[in-house]
């Protein structure tokens, strides 16, 4: 009777460690979903030219799964927000900061260094503009 006892015990832990272990990486699987979904949004984000959109998707891919990509792209677009935001309050010289910090990114997004560095020579246009 112990033996029987203690054979269902052992039998019944090995399936609820093996039940554990599947939620576990389905979590891992839903999390990589996730990831791949925001970044895709993102990434539709930044063709619409929508950076703050995109911040939102990128910051939601960090969250499902930290990764360097996903990190740069928030803060590449978070800059881009912050310039345009500035520029149009003709805070130029802060909005160059922010710019070059996203023209500058480690592993950026393609499209959001190129509109950095098209921002970037609007704003210098601006200013010789307006010196003289």
């Amino acid at each position: 009777m112990k033996k029987a006892l203690l054979l269902a015990t052992t039998g019944l832990a090995l399936i609820l460690a093996g039940c554990s272990n599947s939620s576990s990486s389905s979590k891992s699987t839903d999390n990589s979903a996730a990831y791949k979904t925001e970044m895709t949004k993102g990434n539709d984000a930044v063709s619409d030219q929508n950076y703050s959109r995109a911040a939102d998707h990128f910051e939601s891919a960090v969250k499902s799964k930290k990764t360097d990509k996903a990190t740069a792209s928030e803060k590449q677009a978070t800059n881009l927000v912050k310039a345009k935001k500035l520029m149009n309050k003709r805070q130029f010289s802060a909005a160059k900061k922010a710019l070059t910090i996203a023209k500058d990114q480690d592993n950026g997004n393609k499209k959001m260094t190129a509109k950095a560095k098209t921002m970037l020579k609007q704003v210098d246009k601006i200013e010789v503009t307006r010196n003289n």
